[in-house]
């Protein structure tokens, strides 16, 4: 039999659906953050998109003030050293004075009033709490927190209880010499025991006695 015997097959070929496969979800990765870099402009020199060079002024130097050794300046109402020996001087000498004048009469009388008046001389409430040689030098005896001593007996009678012994008297004035140039100011034994101290009377105007430091070491006055 030939092959145009043969029967043809003419039926269409069937159509077999498409798979319907959703595409494949991939995880979404964020862009890596890069931190912007800065550029410094330098501060001196022009260029393009640069603006003018910025020259700080010159600072002018400060002329250096040298320093003038000397004595520190007192604290201002603190009586100087030197009042201070004068007035225990004159006082010493009105004692003296008593001790001659009354040991006509008695001995034993012209030694006790000697020996009153050192003791009480800065408590006397006639002399305003000052002794005669304070009153010479214009200085006077206080309290630390500056009362007077007018009345004040037992303060007074403290303070000055060293200087009717000679030999502790002497001792006062090296004690003296040796705290002249202390920040608490001049104070004796006494003024220890006692808590007091001497001051310039009548008190002097914190602007005039601050003038007065400066002129005593400025090199003027040293010269």
């Amino acid at each position: 039999m030939d092959s145009d015997s043969e029967p043809k097959n003419d039926l269409p070929k069937p159509s077999l659906p498409k798979p319907n496969i959703p595409p494949p979800v991939l995880p979404s990765v964020p862009p890596p953050s890069i931190p912007p870099v800065g550029v410094d402009r330098p501060s001196l020199g022009a260029g393009p998109g640069m603006g003018p060079p910025v020259i700080k002024p010159k600072e002018e130097e400060k002329p250096k003030v040298e320093e003038v050794e000397g004595p520190p300046p007192a604290k201002i109402g603190e009586a100087p050293l030197g009042s201070r020996i004068v007035a225990g001087i004159v006082d010493v000498l009105i004692a003296a004075l008593l001790a001659g004048i009354l040991g006509k009469l008695s001995t034993s009388v012209g030694w006790l009033a000697s020996i009153g008046y050192l003791l009480v001389k800065d408590s006397l409430p006639f002399l305003d709490g000052q002794s005669i040689g304070k009153k010479i030098v214009k200085t006077k005896a206080v309290t630390e927190d500056g009362a007077s001593l007018a009345g004040n007996w037992t303060a007074g009678v403290t303070r000055n209880a060293s200087i009717c012994i000679v030999l502790l008297s002497w001792v006062e004035l090296v004690v003296l010499l040796i705290n002249k140039d202390e920040p608490t100011g001049l104070r004796r034994l006494g003024d220890q025991w006692a808590k007091t101290k001497v001051i310039t009377w009548p008190p002097v105007e914190p602007v005039a006695a601050e003038a007065a430091a400066e002129e005593a070491v400025s090199p003027d006055s040293q010269s």
